[in-house]
Order: structure tokens, then sequence, then C-alpha cells
């Protein structure tokens, strides 16, 4: 049994085994359809408070407006690590800031580094929160940190930073195309020689790893990569010719990732464009219509997905996209996209679901869905969405 602990004024990892928790039978189904119906309750309660944020002049409200979305948020991080019990995901797995992981990073770093090696640690405030296992972050990022300090033997500055930043060009059409514009982006950057473009092609491999490592067995920027991609990010590595060496970590936000609304960029606007929204909670109808009207949109809203098919069937000449929710009685948001595809192999559709599972998000584009969000909806993850399918949707007439 392997155990590992880390602590610090906030943040404290323990993993006690390799072995990941699988549960099974009816208790796993149950734990999933409970981590549904959660994230359905907090989608609508997160959608207000972003409305409200805007449009609330009244500053003695804020700190109320901002105690109920932290509290939505915790409420959505408890359903997140719902969900990952009933997908067999070790219970570690939480909403982590990465202000505290990277502050544990520093200090570890601060004192076991060698004396020629300064650490630069840039950490702003208001960082969105991240999902996933505290301890795999924490030792992905120490590989990439001891990767550049063996970098630069006759020493220098290695700098690790971390910032929001929103996905919305082509520059990083790499990352998954989920619905989620939001990224948190960590980066580790040393002062050592520069790396060819084959190196940095080829520098995740275990081969590459295997030659280059100066310690038997140490498949350090190998593990870092897998420990990224299994949490729904990418690491990208860039060398300058002035020196030096990025890796550059993109992890996607948690849902619900407490935001400053009215300093957040611009979202999208419609041109009058009429949306079908498809989903079983009548909650989530009445929110996301006050916000597509709000934001240019007419909307049209259906139940199930036996009602979709019907209002498309009726207003069919009008409906420029739909909005489906894929868990839904009666008819499945999957079966729905099908027939709808069927009536109109063009017609823009865009998938959302409370279990935002990566399995999950592929079903959906497997389905023929333009791109998945996952619940609760963010506005601005909304809207760029709508408005990139619209896009799509002109450039192809």
């Amino acid at each position: 049994m392997k155990s590992f602990t880390l602590s610090t004024d906030n943040i404290s990892i323990e993993n006690q085994s390799a072995q990941g928790f699988q549960p099974r039978g009816s208790l796993g189904f149950m734990a999933e359809a409970l981590a549904h119906d959660l994230n359905n309750v907090f989608a609508p309660i997160m959608n207000s408070m972003e409305v409200l944020q805007l449009k609330i002049k009244d500053e003695s409200l804020r700190p109320l407006l901002t105690l109920i979305q932290r509290q939505t948020i915790q409420g959505s991080c408890l359903a997140q690590q719902i969900l990952s019990f009933a997908n067999g995901v070790e219970s570690s797995h939480s909403c982590i800031q990465p202000q505290s992981l990277l502050q544990a990073l520093g200090k570890y770093l601060e004192k076991n580094s060698p004396q020629n090696i300064k650490i630069n640690l840039q950490i702003p405030t208001n960082l969105w929160e991240v999902f996933g296992s505290l301890y795999d972050l924490y030792q992905a990022l120490l590989d990439l940190c001891i990767n550049a300090i063996r970098r630069m033997p006759q020493g220098g500055t290695l700098t690790i930073k971390v910032e929001n930043i929103l996905v919305d060009n082509e520059s990083l059409h790499f990352l998954p195309n989920y619905g989620n514009a939001r990224y948190v982006l960590f980066s580790v950057i040393d002062t050592g020689p520069t790396l060819s473009e084959q190196e940095q092609e080829a520098i995740f491999s275990a081969a590459y790893v295997r030659q280059a490592s100066p310690l038997a067995g140490d498949f350090g920027l190998f593990s870092a990569d897998i420990i990224v991609k299994t949490h729904g990010g990418q690491i990208k590595v860039a060398s300058e010719n002035a020196g030096g060496t990025a890796f550059k970590v993109y992890l996607p936000a948690a849902p619900g990732s407490e935001i400053d609304v009215a300093t957040e960029k611009a979202a999208p606007q419609g041109h009058n464009e009429c949306i079908l929204v498809v989903d079983d909670e009548n909650a989530i109808l009445t929110i996301t219509r006050q916000i597509l009207e709000a934001s240019g949109y007419q909307v049209i809203t259906a139940e199930n997905g036996a009602d979709a098919l019907s209002a498309y069937m009726q207003d069919y000449d009008k409906i420029a996209l739909v909005i489906m929710d894929m868990n839904m009685p009666y008819l499945n948001g999957a079966l729905a996209i099908h027939a709808l595809l069927k009536m109109n192999p063009g017609i823009k559709i865009i998938a959302t679901s409370g279990l935002h599972t990566e399995s999950q998000a592929a079903r959906a584009i497997q389905a023929g869905a333009e791109s998945f969000i996952p619940k609760p909806l963010q506005t601005y993850d909304l809207l760029r969405s709508i408005d990139e399918a619209l896009k799509l949707d002109a450039l192809a007439v």
C-alpha cells in the first residue's frame, strides 16, 4: 500500500492506494441518476445568478448573490463527485482551487530545488476551479517542474503560472469540442536550451523519456501527459529561439466555476434566429428561454424528444438550431437527434446533459450533435456554442 501526504494551510492530498474504486450494480446506477438530478436542480439556479449579477445594480446585494452562487457551485461539485463514484473513479476527485495547488507545489520546490534555480510563482486571484484528482494533478505538474529543473544544470529560472482562458479561437483547435469555453492554463517555463521541432513532437513518448532521462525508469513526462489527458486536458510544448521551453497544461474549468460575470468577455449575440430548446426540466426551459431571448434569439420549447419532433415538424422552416437534453423520458436525446437529422441532415444540434462525462459527450457527438455542453449550463459557453454552430451553418450555404 502506497501513501503520500502533502499538507499546507488549506490543502491536503492523500492517496492510499493505486487501485481505483469500482462501484457495481444498482448502487452505481443510483449514484449516476442522483448526480444527473442534482445537476438539473443546480442548472437554473446557476443561470439565474449569472443574469442577476448583470442586472442588479444594488451593491449591497452583491454579497448575497455571491453567497448563493458559491453554495450552488459547491453543490455542483458534490454532484460531480457522486458522478465520479458512479463511473468508478476514485473518491478523491473533487473541485480543486489552482491557487492552493500551486502554493503547495511552490513550497515543495523552494525547499527541494538546487540553490542555483530561482522559483518564480505567478498566481492571480479569481481563478476557476478544475475537477479531478488533487494528487494526480499535483504529481503531473511536479513531473513537469522536475523536467524543467534538469534542463538547467547551470542554473536558471523556473516560472510557474496559472490563468483563466476563454477558448474561442482557431489557435486552440486541439482542445476537445465538448462545449466548455473555459480552461485553466498552467504554464511551466524554464530558461534551459531550446528543443527542436522533432523533440517537441516526441517529448511525451515513452521511448523519448527512456532515452533522455538520466534516471532509469523515470517516466515523468509520459505519466504527466496521461494524467492531463484523463482529466480532459492537453499539454502543449513550445521552445523559442531565445532559449527556454514552456509546457502549457490546459485543463477544463469545473462546471459551475465561480466567475465575475460583469467583467467576463462579452458573449456573442443572436440576430433573431429561432432556437428549439428541449429539456424535461421546466425550470431549465424557463431560464434558458430568458437568457436566449435576452441575447437576441426567438425560442420554442419542448419537454421531451417526442414533443421536440412535433415542434420541429410544425416550425421546421424557421428553426435554425436545436438544444437537446440527452436524458429524457419517452424519447431520449440520442434517438431524437437521429430522428431530427433524418428530417433535415443539415440541422444544427447542441447536446446537453447533467451527466457530463467524456463518454456521454462522445455519445452525443456520435449521435450527430454539433457540440456538447455539460450542466449546469454556463451562459457564455451556451451563447458561444450557438454562435459557432450558426456560423458554420451560414458558411455551408
